[in-house]
């Protein structure tokens, strides 16, 4: 429980905050772990990580593959950003039709905004 709040407080905080808790602790370690051992929201949390420091196209990979991990397990965030990812080939292929299908799962299970991620690549269609 402590792991998920620490996890949840991080990520809500502005940015200010989270650059001076990352000069005190390893936030990314801390991530991992809870991704390793915890629920598909830690899961989701790392990819996000990843791919909010990624300085590389294989950290990008990194985080597409924790994100495929969180959707698969039905994490309605995870889900939405795994959509996200694939309709924007980050660190895998880009694939619009299969992106739609998670942005639709993810919008069946109560994540808002992946309706209007999915209305909005369904708009800009080639």
């Amino acid at each position: 429980a402590d792991q998920a709040w620490v996890t949840r407080t991080y990520r809500a905080a502005e940015p200010e905050v989270r650059t001076l808790v990352t000069t005190r602790f390893d936030m990314t370690d801390h991530f991992r772990r809870a991704a390793q051992n915890g629920p598909p929201e830690a899961k989701t949390a790392y990819g996000l990580l990843l791919r909010e420091e990624a300085a590389t196209p294989q950290d990008l990979e990194a985080s597409a593959q924790w994100l495929a991990q969180a959707a698969a397990e039905a994490d309605p965030e995870g889900m939405a950003e795994w959509g996200y990812v694939l309709a924007h080939g980050l660190g895998v292929a880009e694939d619009r039709r299969e992106a739609l299908h998670w942005l639709d799962q993810a919008a069946r299970a109560g994540w808002g905004e992946a309706a209007k991620s999915a209305a909005l690549l369904r708009l800009s269609a080639p």
